[in-house]
């Protein structure tokens, strides 16, 4: 990720904070003039807001009153990662192999694979938080920088290739039907990879347009009749299953 992107979400966030003290200036400042409560309604959003981030701050306290820190030298078997001794699991191999990392953890200038950022703090100490469950610690902090574990993986991954068709109201590479998500999500929802390489990111629906007649290959999960994919051409894919 550009550090370009970082300082604009920042920016969002401090402009969230900035709205929300307009409202509440404004709100305050309309009723005391003796409006009959005219701009109630910005006190009240900013009301919902602030609610909803109390809310938010105790669910990752008490998240974080649920994890287990530990410190030790990373060392990985071949099969396994331990630190100090104790399995830690950062996730299956197709996650590993294939996700690019969303921070440098092994801090070498460079967003790698999470396996090869894993690799780069192979025999170093290193500080893992997680949650343990049936002697494994499932991570999702290294050295303090969250980290995304898919803990749970519905079923077997499974691949598919070939040429990516539009027909019916239904995506299919060779006649099996592939559910990218609801229509309102593909024609509103910004795409986050540039999955057909034409230079732009835009909506799922155009990033998909730019991606039919071509052979693609799909890794993910079958939910029925349904495949649902996990990645597009090795590019993380986040879709939404269908409810069948």
């Amino acid at each position: 990720m550009k550090k370009s992107t970082i300082a604009i979400a920042a920016i969002g966030v401090v402009g969230l904070l900035v709205i929300g003290t307009a409202l509440a200036t404004t709100a305050s400042n309309g009723n005391g003039a003796g409006d009959g409560g005219h701009f109630q309604w910005a006190k009240q959003i900013v009301g919902k807001f602030i609610h909803r981030h109390h809310e938010r701050i105790q669910a990752r306290e008490k998240a974080m009153e649920n994890m287990t820190e530990i410190s030790g030298t990373l060392l990985h078997d071949g099969n396994s990662y331990y630190v100090g001794g104790q399995e830690v699991s950062f996730g299956p191999e197709w996650f590993l192999e294939n996700i690019t990392a969303r921070s440098d953890y092994d801090r070498d200038g460079n967003y790698e694979t999470m396996k090869e950022e894993l690799d780069g703090l192979n025999g170093n100490e290193v500080t893992v938080m997680g949650i343990m469950k049936n002697d494994t610690i499932y991570a999702f902090y290294i050295d303090g920088i969250w980290y995304r574990n898919p803990v749970r993986m519905p079923q077997e991954i499974s691949e598919i290739t070939g040429i990516l068709e539009y027909e019916n109201g239904s995506y299919t590479i060779n006649e099996q039907e592939i559910f990218f998500g609801p229509a309102g999500m593909l024609f509103n929802k910004v795409a986050r990879s540039d999955y057909d390489r034409d230079g732009q990111i835009e909506s799922v629906y155009y990033e998909l347009q730019g991606l039919l007649g071509k052979e693609v290959n799909l890794d993910g999960v079958y939910k029925g009749d349904v495949f649902i994919p996990a990645h597009i051409d090795g590019i993380w894919y986040r879709g939404m299953p269908p409810h069948l």
